[in-house]
């Protein structure tokens, strides 16, 4: 991750939060800067860990990728 002076190794840890329990229920640990490419996993990850048929997927900007909506 780029940081002022140079650049560290950081950990980026997106996480999906069953809203009805406030329960965690799906996250990844990743070195990627930016959120872009987690939406698809996570929003599936959820949908196994819940057993759901579907579920509704709701993220910032920071998720936003037309192809990870798609997969979706």
């Amino acid at each position: 991750m780029k940081t002022t002076p140079g650049t560290e190794v950081c950990d980026n840890v997106p996480i999906a939060v069953d809203p009805r329990h406030t329960l965690l229920v799906a996250h990844e640990v990743t070195h990627d800067v930016t959120d872009l490419a987690q939406l698809a996993t996570l929003a599936n990850r959820a949908k196994d860990t819940l057993e759901a048929e579907r579920v509704e997927a709701v993220a910032d900007m920071g998720y936003y990728n037309g192809e990870e909506v798609k997969k979706c």
